[in-house]
């Protein structure tokens, strides 16, 4: 339940921090809100991440969307494993990239992608 409540808060500051211009910050909670979500998903399936964390790596998470989350169809897990790849790209560039310049758009089309990914699952917002 608290991994749902972080996702929630998440998209909302996501949405919020786009509308106050703070385009980086914006992608970077949509990404976490995504993340988020998507770990109380693989939580609430009965799933348990290595070494006894709280949540998986970055990398592995796309992975474990295609085993383990039941009641999706195929299209649906490799949708929303798609979109949280993209969003992974975004938040690295968005948090690291000096040179990226990251805009309204990028944050609305985050924000959009995240959710997206919260439909896909059946989780309301």
């Amino acid at each position: 339940e608290e991994w749902t409540t972080i996702a929630r808060d998440c998209l909302s500051a996501a949405d919020g921090l786009k509308e106050m211009g703070r385009y980086r910050s914006s992608v970077s909670r949509a990404y976490y809100a995504a993340f988020s979500i998507v770990v109380a998903k693989l939580m609430a399936a009965g799933v348990s991440f290595e070494r006894d964390l709280e949540s998986p790596s970055h990398s592995s998470l796309p992975k474990m969307i295609g085993m383990n989350l039941p009641g999706l169809q195929t299209w649906q897990r490799r949708d929303v494993a798609a979109l949280l790849r993209v969003l992974y790209r975004s938040r690295c560039e968005a948090d690291y990239s000096t040179v990226r310049i990251i805009g309204r758009n990028e944050a609305r089309e985050s924000v959009q992608q995240a959710w997206l990914i919260f439909r896909r699952l059946g989780v309301d917002v």
